[in-house]
């Protein structure tokens, strides 16, 4: 499979964000969930808005102490480098969230702790990722919206270099997402432009009156993190 090959084709959407539909076959969703589900107690953090799991490490800017990737994870790190998604580099961080309807993420950049790419497996449910631009302007919180991204169960989404480092991307909190099914819903539905529809066969025979109603949904966003070293015990003992 070549990424590549998946490129967003619109002309609001910078060159460098690539969505990859039926990524993983739905046995492997179902696998990915129950591994997630199983995780112990203590391996969920819950904020206000999401809850989370975080595998390989915490990155801070002295790097980060690496931890081994469970198996069901390093399958996908090795899989996504040798489609060269990270342009050689092997994925060494995997964060894990969990939405139920109404939840969400505010508009942010993953930042420069990592490597300017971020891949993320779907699974669950859908979710529209909205993509602003960030202007060059004195005040900091300066942005414009420019379109967005509905990604649908299974899919992979891919960020690299201007879409990662020039954008910011959020998750509204609601509980269900309008979707125009032609150009002239975009105008008297929603004041959003979600630019793969083309990509995606299914969401028109789920909608209810233009809407797709959320369920809980599991992302798993995929890093690699640079500057990472690992813990020698030989060093403690």
């Amino acid at each position: 499979m070549n990424y590549l090959d998946y490129k967003i084709d619109h002309p609001l959407v910078p060159d460098s964000i690539f969505y990859i539909p039926n990524f993983i076959e739905s046995d492997d969703e179902r696998k990915l969930i129950d591994h997630i589900k199983q995780a112990p107690k203590p391996k969920w953090q819950y904020l206000s808005n999401r809850s989370l799991q975080v595998y390989g490490g915490y990155p801070n800017k002295n790097g980060m102490l690496a931890e081994d990737l469970p198996q069901w994870l390093q399958v996908y790190a090795n899989k996504l480098q040798q489609m060269n998604i990270f342009d050689g580099n092997l994925p060494n961080q995997v964060l894990i969230n969990r939405y139920e309807p109404g939840q969400g993420i505010l508009a942010h950049e993953d930042g420069p702790l990592y490597y300017p790419v971020v891949a993320t497996i779907n699974t669950g449910s859908h979710t529209v990722l909205n993509f602003y631009e960030k202007l060059s302007t004195s005040n900091e919180c300066s942005r414009k919206y420019r379109f967005s991204l509905l990604l649908w169960p299974r899919s992979l989404s891919i960020l690299k270099q201007d879409a990662y480092q020039k954008y910011l991307h959020e998750i509204e909190e609601i509980d269900e997402d309008i979707i125009p099914i032609n150009d002239d819903d975009d105008q008297t539905l929603t004041d959003k432009k979600i630019v793969n529809l083309y990509l995606i066969d299914k969401y028109k025979s789920m909608l209810e009156n233009n809407c797709l109603r959320r369920q809980t949904r599991y992302s798993l966003t995929i890093r690699f993190v640079p500057k990472c070293h690992k813990l020698k015990l030989n060093k403690i003992f």
